[in-house]
């Protein structure tokens, strides 16, 4: 995992299931907005096989979401 990903699941993690904006995560990582929006792809095509995946709605923003309710 990239440390972009990392740092993305961690901001992500910290919303404690509220969504943030792809703009703010932009932001936070000092990085664009498409380098944000590939890297949540990446990142979905990664954690998908472990029920994890995250939810990115234009006026909503991205959330992480957990398929499975055991984890």
């Amino acid at each position: 995992m990239t440390e972009t990903g990392r740092l993305i699941l961690s901001y992500l993690l910290a919303q404690d299931n509220t969504s943030i904006s792809s703009r703010h995560l932009a932001d936070l990582c000092n990085l664009s907005l498409s380098t944000i929006r590939n890297e949540i792809n990446w990142l979905n095509d990664e954690l998908l096989p472990y029920g994890i995946h995250i939810d990115s709605k234009q006026s909503q923003g991205c959330k992480l979401v957990i398929d499975d309710e055991r984890l």
